[in-house]
């Protein structure tokens, strides 16, 4: 994310660089900004130890997790 912001001043806003920044105090490793047009999220990497406590500090937000498979791509919600 920090290297991404490098290219343009355009591509980040204080809404978003606060976010990524209580992503990190929160304990995770780091986060990407996905999506575009005014719309899209902010996918953060966060170790199994520390994901309880992410969590609980980041719970303002709408949280949704995933999953790494062999498979691709798979739709969860619903599941």
């Amino acid at each position: 994310w920090m290297e991404k912001k490098e290219l343009s001043k355009k591509i980040s806003n204080p809404e978003i660089d606060n976010l990524y920044s209580q992503g990190l105090r929160s304990g995770a490793l780091g986060g990407k900004l996905l999506g575009a047009g005014g719309g899209g999220f902010m996918l953060f990497y966060v170790e199994k130890e520390k994901k309880i406590f992410f969590l609980k500090r980041m719970k303002k937000h709408i949280s949704i997790p995933i999953d790494f498979t062999i498979k691709g791509s798979e739709i969860i919600l619903g599941k």
